[in-house]
């Protein structure tokens, strides 16, 4: 997965490691005029990421737990926040239909 803000890129790899496991790697990313007008303080930005990510970890200790189940699926995304899975899906929907440009 890929973010985008003002004053850097990440890059999360996601590693499965078992059906209920997950390891993910954030990689930050910056242009050299990103640094200069935004340093980014490594700590403040692990506690960040910590914070956020635990909100999340929340939700996929509870989907991953109910992967097995038949009832599974998803149902909607935090649009406002993952508009590039929505485009994502669009682009390989329109792909896969042969209605892409």
């Amino acid at each position: 997965m890929v973010n985008t803000a003002k004053n850097h890129v990440s890059v999360f790899r996601v590693l499965p490691i078992a059906p209920e496991r997950t390891q993910i790697e954030i990689h930050v990313y910056q242009t050299p005029l990103q640094r200069d007008l935004y340093p980014i303080d490594l700590k403040a930005l692990r506690k960040d990421v910590d914070r956020d990510m635990e909100e999340d970890f929340v939700i996929c200790r509870f989907l991953q737990a109910g992967v097995r189940s038949r009832a599974y699926r998803v149902v909607a995304l935090a649009e406002e926040h993952e508009l590039g899975v929505g485009h994502f899906y669009k682009v390989i929907r329109e792909y896969l239909d042969g209605t892409s440009p």
